[in-house]
């Protein structure tokens, strides 16, 4: 009767020791004292996309085949993980690695790998376990908080050298309509000059413009704002440029938007940069798209800004919104545009902004921003 009390005391002990090990967070393998695998949780397969059928009695001591043990494991890492095996297997001691391996889903995933020495309570070796932990998004988030602390101190930094640069500008803008005037008798050469000087110096007063807004997103007045009237007014500004680049427009306002709360002036900036970035995308001409929505369910506006230029690869559509990236020529871009319009539509006016794109096909941005306070309901 004890006995059997025993044995069902002791099932009950394995089952809720399978049960643990099958649940835990962690991808989990185990082998005996002769190197042979045992245990294979089921976060395994969740990871690697492996079957335990395709580990149970390996061998961790086939170091002659690594692939056929490790074929999840990136090929030039495999060896990293075979070397702390030996060392395990030498020292006793707990070894903790990271490595590359291949998701389940195909990305490539950032892995911590810890490897043990199993021992009975008289010290002598069990047998080894084996936990992996998925840290790519551990690993993203670190690497944001370090550009975050970076961007931290060069905003600080950029903010007085901006203002240096105002005065030099105007300095150098002032000098530059005396000499204009004084000069008689300009050539066609030295005016094309002239106008070169006046051009690049346009140019560097947007940069910096860029910088201080940038820098001042706080205390804005608000006010209500009719998104069509400030598309409008948006698209006015480069009616000539875009029939220079041969850029088409086309436009679908829906009618009787109800207004946004937000800032004219802002908000106006944000879709400059947008329809600034969809010209400078569509070098050889094409097609400009801007339409608008209103969504009654989600209580939002919507804005569309779609051209038919060039795209933006995959690699680089993460990062499109970040200050001081860009793939565009120097003489095009500082990178500021579009995290610009993602602080103004984003941290300022409590809205989204997304992108869709693909190299060689376009790309559309999709801005939403909720309708002013009070007015959703008088539109229902």
């Amino acid at each position: 009767m004890l006995l059997d009390k025993l044995k069902e005391e002791l099932r009950k002990w394995e089952e809720f020791n399978e049960s643990l090990l099958q649940n835990i967070p962690f991808a989990v393998f185990t082998a005996d004292a002769q190197g042979r695998i045992v245990f294979v949780n089921g976060s395994v397969s969740e990871l690697f996309g492996i079957s335990k059928q395709q580990l149970l009695g390996k061998s961790i001591f086939n170091l002659a085949n690594p692939t056929q043990l490790l074929p999840f494991v990136y090929e030039h890492e495999k060896e990293k993980v075979l070397d702390s095996v030996r060392r395990l297997v030498e020292t006793g001691k707990q070894q903790e690695i990271g490595v590359k391996t291949y998701h389940k889903s195909g990305r490539i995933a950032d892995v911590k790998v810890r490897l043990l020495q199993l021992r009975d309570t008289g010290g002598s070796p069990t047998g080894f376990a084996f936990f992996a932990e998925d840290i790519t998004d551990k690993k993203k988030l670190q690497h944001l908080l370090i550009q975050s602390e970076k961007l931290g101190g060069l905003g600080q930094l950029s903010a007085s050298i901006v203002h240096q640069l105002k005065n030099s500008q105007g300095i150098i803008n002032t000098s530059l309509y005396f000499l204009d005037d004084v000069l008689p008798g300009k050539t066609g050469e030295v005016q094309k000059h002239f106008r070169i000087i006046r051009e690049e110096l346009e140019r560097s007063k947007r940069i910096v413009d860029n910088l201080l807004a940038y820098s001042r997103r706080t205390g804005v007045e608000r006010e209500k704002v009719d998104l069509n009237r400030l598309l409008t007014a948006t698209l006015s500004i480069f009616s000539k440029e875009m029939a220079t680049r041969e850029v088409h427009l086309l436009t679908k306002y829906e009618e009787d938007l109800p207004p946004v709360l937000g800032n004219f002036e802002e908000l106006k900036e944000a879709f400059l940069n947008l329809i600034i970035n969809g010209i400078q995308a569509m070098p050889h001409g094409g097609y400009l798209r801007i339409s608008t929505r209103w969504d009654r369910k989600n209580g939002t506006i919507e804005v569309e800004v779609k051209d038919s230029g060039v795209g933006i690869s995959k690699t680089h559509l993460n990062h499109i919104f970040d200050p001081f990236f860009t793939t565009k020529e120097v003489s095009d871009g500082t990178g500021l545009g579009l995290a610009l319009a993602r602080s103004i539509i984003v941290d300022g006016h409590k809205g989204n902004i997304s992108v869709e794109s693909e190299r060689g096909k376009g790309t559309m941005f999709l801005v939403e921003l909720p309708v002013g306070y009070g007015e959703q309901e008088e539109y229902l």
